[in-house]
């Protein structure tokens, strides 16, 4: 739903805390390398969100020149990340990437229920 929302998207990958994948898109994409640094990066923002007091980690974006990665909390121990090339939206990235990660965090909440 979140590409279909976004074509701009490039990738999106859900990560374990230890860099495991759950779930990716496209295919073609990189999924195991950026799951290790999803979950490194994810690590770190709740480690700077703890120490500076400003509550738990909920999202992070990393912006280079050629695009963005977009890491959004979801469910304890996992977190989603979206690729972006430069100029997109990155307010409408983050909007769609909330949406995305809160359907995530209700089917792994259920997942975990059963």
């Amino acid at each position: 739903a979140l590409c279909k929302a976004l074509p701009e998207v490039t990738g999106a990958v859900v990560a374990s805390s230890e860099g495991l994948v759950i779930a990716s898109y496209p295919a073609q994409l990189e999924p195991t390398r950026v799951a290790v640094m999803a979950a490194m990066a994810h690590d770190l923002g709740k480690r700077v969100a703890e120490t500076l007091a400003q509550g738990l980690f909920q999202e992070a974006a990393v912006c280079g020149e050629k695009g963005s990665v977009v890491l959004q909390g979801t469910a304890e121990g996992v977190v989603l990340a979206v690729q972006t090339p430069a100029g997109v939206n990155l307010g409408l990235v983050n909007l769609e990437a909330r949406s995305a990660a809160y359907k995530i965090r209700k089917v792994l909440t259920a997942r975990l229920q059963q």
